[in-house]
């Protein structure tokens, strides 16, 4: 399981919600990006292709309707105070909610942070942050990608010989 669907299991929510899946790679993506986020303008650009959106304000406003559906659910009050680390007395913005939520990720994986993230070294390869048996996250990379990624360097090595 994701460390951001690890995250979001933990809220009442269907899954089935198009803001889920925004959700999930919105902290996925603030979690690489801790603690230097970009305007929340910019960080949705980003978005756009993944998401299939056709701009951001769109982007924005799926995770706005993300993150309000998590508040209108009672039962989820208490978590937003655990994962923010302090009493939440009212709805986060979508922009604080993703970061907030990026940084905790970033936090429980343990990051270093003068460590390059890995999703800007190829833009072949998509890692995602996994859990491992014990909880704690770590950065992975899809099978299918990485079957491509060394598919990719072979062709290249022979076309160098």
């Amino acid at each position: 399981m994701l460390a951001e669907d690890l995250v979001m299991s933990h809220f009442a929510m269907r899954r089935s919600s198009k803001g889920y899946p925004l959700l999930c790679l919105a902290m996925q993506k603030a979690s690489t990006l801790y603690p230097n986020y970009p305007t929340f303008d910019v960080f949705c650009q980003t978005l756009l292709k993944p998401a299939q959106e056709a701009s951001a304000q769109a982007v924005q406003r799926t995770l706005a309707r993300g993150v309000e559906a998590l508040w209108d659910r009672e039962e989820n009050r208490r978590l937003f105070d655990k994962f923010y680390g302090y009493p939440v007395v009212e709805k986060p913005s979508a922009k604080d909610f993703v970061y907030t939520m990026g940084g905790y990720i970033h936090r429980r994986a343990g990051y270093s942070l003068d460590a390059v993230p890995l999703c800007v070294l190829s833009e072949r390869i998509e890692p995602f942050v996994a859990a491992m048996p014990d909880g704690r996250p770590c950065l992975a990379i899809p099978l299918d990608n990485l079957a491509r990624l060394s598919g990719d360097i072979l062709e290249e090595r022979a076309g160098v010989t």
